[in-house]
């Protein structure tokens, strides 16, 4: 058991990916839009500015890739919060798909940073199957590393074409640390 929350524990201070696949349903192939559904905050402060700006940050990642239609944040900003079905939300989007997720941020000590956990489900439009389903840690400072991982998890689960380039941009990741992400915020 002390083997297990060391080896838990050093994941999420080193910042690895741990992803769970998620079931993969028959309209995967057909899925050429979606939307990112504004991401919930469920960490202590409920502070909606980060949680915001991740899902903005996701929306353009995730829109890097020519071949998957994103919808802008701007038109899923009305359902945040919002209790309607994801089939629902879909339709009105005119989507295929719709992502929804949440994040948890927890505070580091004085030797080491605080971790950011992204969990998310894509949910087909039609039939609000789950396509896939997935969650991430990584240190504060590394989000962008997190959106990127989700970013490249949804086009292999919506097998879209991804070229050698987008691919590339997908993999960029340009680091920051805890404070400038606060700064930012």
């Amino acid at each position: 058991v002390l083997s297990l929350a060391a080896s838990i524990l050093v994941a999420v201070i080193t910042g690895l990916i741990v992803w769970t696949a998620g079931k993969s349903g028959v309209g995967a192939a057909s899925i050429e839009s979606l939307a990112v559904l504004p991401l919930v905050d469920k960490s202590t402060s409920g502070s909606s500015e980060l949680s915001d700006a991740l899902t903005e940050q996701l929306i353009a990642t995730i829109g890097q890739v020519d071949s998957l239609n994103t919808t802008s944040m701007s038109s899923t900003m009305r359902f945040k919060s919002s209790d309607l079905p994801r089939t629902e939300i879909a339709r009105q989007l005119g989507v295929d798909a719709v992502l929804d997720g949440a994040i948890t941020v927890t505070e580091g000590s004085s030797d080491r940073r605080g971790s950011v956990r992204l969990d998310a489900t894509l949910i087909e439009a039609g039939t609000g199957a789950r396509l896939w389903s997935g969650f991430a840690i990584r240190q504060r400072g590394d989000s962008a590393a997190l959106l990127s991982d989700v970013a490249r998890s949804v086009t292999r689960a919506v097998r879209v074409q991804v070229t050698e380039e987008e691919a590339l941009r997908l993999g960029q990741v340009r680091g920051t640390t805890p404070a400038a992400e606060e700064a930012y915020l």
